[in-house]
């Protein structure tokens, strides 16, 4: 009671609703939905094959290959989004590039499409939504499978990415990517959800609520040893 009291009388004396931040959520974020399409012959652009129901505020993550040319943008809807990660493994050709976009404008049928610098063969595109996350702050964190960001990782049935710190509490972590050579399940880790079965493409996500080194380890896991890709992107939750 003695606690309600005093966060009123700081509110009135501040003229701020520190009764609103004080209760600020503790949820984890919300997955909403996925989407992917892939094309083997040339083409400059690659769009998800079916829509997504984005709400405004929403978080929307894209992440979009393909060998020959690499990624130039990403639209999603009416919104345009921001490159946060890049792959370019010159000796395949291959080039993937993930993009985000905090705080996405509604949209009950929104595709997302990829526009590469020229003709691309073996074009992939995953997006997913979510709420709960900050509309604001981009991407807080970022890595890929290897240091440089300029190979295709070794044979495994790991699925990582370098660890990064983080200095936010409360955030969404996503692994992205691909297999090279396998279209199989990507299994969850270290309490990573996998949102994505049998496919070359896959994505695995969690929210967590203390900083540290992360992902700490596989976000997943495959049945039958293959090569991949992969990026991680953390971002703040609301």
């Amino acid at each position: 009671m003695r606690f309600a009291v005093a966060l009123l009388a700081l509110s009135q004396l501040y003229g701020q609703d520190i009764l609103r931040v004080s209760r600020r959520s503790s949820a984890p974020a919300t997955f909403k939905s996925i989407r992917t399409n892939s094309g083997a012959g040339g083409g400059t652009t690659i769009a998800t094959s079916a829509t997504m129901n984005v709400a405004a505020g929403d978080f929307i993550v894209v992440m979009a290959l393909g060998l020959s040319f690499a990624v130039s943008g990403i639209v999603c809807g009416a919104d345009t989004l921001t490159e946060v990660k890049s792959t370019t493994d010159s000796g395949v050709g291959l080039g993937m590039k993930t993009f985000i976009k905090q705080n996405a404008s509604a949209n009950a049928s929104a595709t997302c499409t990829a526009t590469f610098g020229g003709s691309a063969t073996n074009r992939f595109i995953v997006a997913a939504n979510y709420s709960g996350v900050a509309t604001s702050g981009g991407a807080l964190n970022t890595s890929c499978n290897d240091a440089s960001c300029s190979a295709i990782a070794a044979t495994s049935t790991s699925r990582t990415a370098q660890n990064v710190t983080t200095t936010t509490a409360r955030t969404l972590m996503i692994g992205v990517g691909l297999n090279v050579a396998i279209n199989q399940t990507v299994t969850g880790a270290n309490s990573f959800t996998p949102r994505l079965t049998a496919d070359y493409l896959f994505l695995n996500d969690k929210s967590v609520s203390v900083t540290g080194s992360y992902p700490a380890g596989n976000f997943g896991t495959v049945a039958t040893t293959d090569q991949y890709v992969s990026h991680f992107i953390v971002v703040a939750l609301l």
